[in-house]
């Protein structure tokens, strides 16, 4: 008889799978010879596994055999992906909103991975929340006004954003939000090392799934504590988590240009404006409103950077530019869909296509 599950997990040829309908039981199947082939097709070449966590699929049982015989996957409704020059990375699949985590202090925030996983998000259409963690160490920062600075602009854009002090597990009302939030299905945590991911996770669902980790005391990075993505069912309140592994790097090279540009709400909001119905918003562009705010953004960007104390970058996003930190952001993400190659001294491509990485080197070298 076939019946259906959720991935819960991939390791290997192996995967666990959560049967449904009351996802209590936890099944270890492999693909059918015919599954397995579709891996070589060339347009999954460039992904690292055929099924991701979140994936529905069915299956049999083997008379004889300890493990299930996947047969068929489901259709996706979305992915959350990361991309590399070479190999795409897909965190979770089918997912009703997706949250990162980011710590204010030890280590600080980064900007520019939490505008990565935004644009990612808005490419696989799903609602993304930032849950700000280690808030109660965030004022005695040297650049606290920054810090705090930005979580308003981020919320002037339209992101939902908590703040929590994990240990003693306040704000209360905060927490309790967001475990009501997290019932409306399968929700994703993504976020750098250190972040608090795994602390977050032991606590929205009341008992300790993930161990923690320190921060190193050399790099001042978080040490990774979860090395696969896994999905976690809570049956009191039918919330699905899937916890992904710490991330020192988010590529978007499975994104197109407009895509990522389109992905900030600063841009968006005009993109309705270009004198081209079909404006792809590239340089040069004629009458393009879309490139016209990013030369106005980077004119107040290079002033505020060049004397950071005559302008205040927080005027920037009341007159509609872009605030000079996300522009740097963006400029520099564009800027990496351009050098797909980056070659690094003991780098490797494997068969599947995946990058080994070594020292960076020098294009002349």
């Amino acid at each position: 008889m076939e019946r259906s599950g959720i991935i819960s997990r991939v390791y290997g040829a192996y995967y666990d799978i959560l049967e449904l309908p009351d996802l209590s039981r936890t099944r270890r199947g492999r693909l059918r010879g015919r599954l397995r082939l579709e891996k070589g097709r060339p347009e999954n070449a460039r992904e690292r596994h055929l099924l991701i966590v979140g994936d529905r699929v069915n299956f049999l049982e083997d008379p004889g055999a300890e493990d299930v015989a996947i047969e068929a996957l489901l259709p996706r409704r979305n992915a959350i992906r990361r991309g590399g020059a070479y190999e795409d990375h897909a965190l979770g699949a089918n997912i009703d909103q997706a949250a990162a985590v980011i710590s204010l202090a030890q280590p600080g925030p980064r900007w520019g991975f939490l505008d990565r996983f935004l644009a990612s998000c808005y490419a696989g259409d799903a609602p993304a929340w930032i849950v700000f963690t280690k808030a109660d160490l965030a004022p005695a920062e040297p650049n606290a006004a920054e810090i705090f600075e930005m979580i308003a602009l981020y919320r002037a854009l339209g992101y939902r954003t908590f703040l929590l002090d994990l240990l003693l597990g306040q704000p209360a009302d905060e927490l309790a939000e967001l475990r009501r939030l997290i019932a409306r299905g399968v929700t994703l945590l993504a976020g750098p090392s250190g972040a608090g991911k795994s602390s977050l996770l032991n606590l929205l669902l009341g008992r300790t799934l993930q161990r923690t980790g320190e921060i190193s005391a050399s790099t001042g990075k978080g040490r990774h504590t979860t090395t696969n993505s896994s999905l976690y069912y809570e049956s009191d309140s039918s919330a699905l988590l899937i916890d992904t592994p710490g991330v020192k790097e988010w590529g978007l090279h499975h994104l197109d240009r407009r895509t990522i540009l389109e992905s900030f709400p600063e841009l968006h909001a005009v993109s309705g404006e270009c004198r081209y119905a079909d404006c792809d918003h590239a340089p040069g562009a004629r009458d393009c409103a879309v490139q016209a705010l990013l030369r106005r953004s980077r004119e107040r960007a290079l002033a505020a950077y060049a004397d950071e104390d005559a302008v205040d970058k927080a005027d920037d996003t009341e007159a509609g530019l872009i605030h000079p930190d996300r522009y740097r952001s963006l400029a520099a993400l564009l800027e990496s869909l351009e050098y797909t190659d980056r070659i690094r001294t003991g780098d490797y491509i494997k068969p599947t296509g995946r990058v080994r990485t070594g020292r960076l080197r020098s294009p002349d070298e």
